[in-house]
């Protein structure tokens, strides 16, 4: 039988040391308009980084990193396996067709499998700070940029939206953690280091679009951790745990750093066997 052990909550800052850019659809095209805008909240018409954006960039460079094999079965390359064991396809997620009763090489069972996806990525919108700047400097910064003929020199100019330097975001995450049958919730705690190695290549390249240009740079920062275990939900007063007890960890290798503290931390609260 299969339990959920704990949810882990990550908190964290994304501060922008670039302009940013993650591409929306324009509401319309005047012509000598912008063609390349940010993706706005329809209502505050503010950008806002999707979840999907940030967890995307975390899985393609951390599957580049590890060296992992591409599909052959999907119309896109990204690596997604019916290994049950696969800890990628754990954190990030994959389809869950491709590893009904498969056999496990850890236990060596064939076995119903949980493939619930274990990391969670919301969107992330602005902090009250950068919000009060944007209103007197604007929330986006529209930047020309020109291609030039080899032979000609005729300009082909362009004209792209992105989010001002500086600017920083709110970045909210959780991660699931299941224990029982089939299900190791040590080796889910285990997998919990892969998010910070997955945020430090994000931060050693770029998110969004057009990176090697310059944009995209960021910095995670001010990163908390709040682990909660299943008796939060009968009683809301108890149950939770914050990492650390008190402040945060500055970056995110400081997070590394502590990772094995962290994950002792984590395994005691939720009263997950460590053996």
């Amino acid at each position: 039988m299969v339990r959920i052990a704990g949810f882990i909550k990550v908190n964290a800052l994304l501060s922008c040391l670039t302009g940013l850019r993650i591409g929306g659809t324009p509401g319309g095209t005047e012509i000598g308009g912008v063609e390349n805008v940010v993706i706005k909240d329809p209502f505050t018409q503010e950008p806002y980084i999707p979840g999907s954006s940030l967890k995307g960039a975390m899985r393609s460079k951390y599957e580049l990193y590890r060296d992992l094999p591409l599909s052959t079965k999907l119309k896109m390359s990204i690596h997604l396996c019916d290994n049950i064991d696969c800890d990628v396809c754990i954190v990030f997620g994959r389809q869950p067709e491709l590893v009904e009763k498969q056999q496990s090489q850890e236990s060596g069972e064939v076995q119903n499998i949980l493939s619930l996806t274990r990391l969670r990525v919301s969107d992330s919108y602005a902090t009250d700070q950068t919000r009060n700047r944007w209103r007197v400097f604007g929330s986006i910064e529209v930047k020309g940029e020109n291609a030039l003929d080899r032979l000609t020199s005729k300009a082909n100019p362009r004209w792209v939206e992105r989010i001002p330097k500086d600017s920083e975001f709110e970045v909210n995450m959780s991660y699931l953690v299941f224990d029982g049958e089939g299900n190791n919730g040590k080796r889910d705690v285990e997998r919990f280091k892969i998010v910070f190695e997955a945020m430090k290549l994000v931060e050693e390249d770029y998110l969004g679009g057009y990176g090697s240009r310059g944009y995209g740079r960021i910095k995670f920062k001010n990163i908390v951790f709040k682990v909660i275990s299943p008796n939060h939900f009968s009683n809301p007063k108890d149950g939770v745990m914050k990492i650390p007890a008190e402040g945060y960890y500055e970056t995110v290798d400081d997070v590394l750093t502590n990772i094995e503290d962290v994950k002792s931390q984590i395994m005691q609260f939720l009263k997950i066997n460590s053996k």
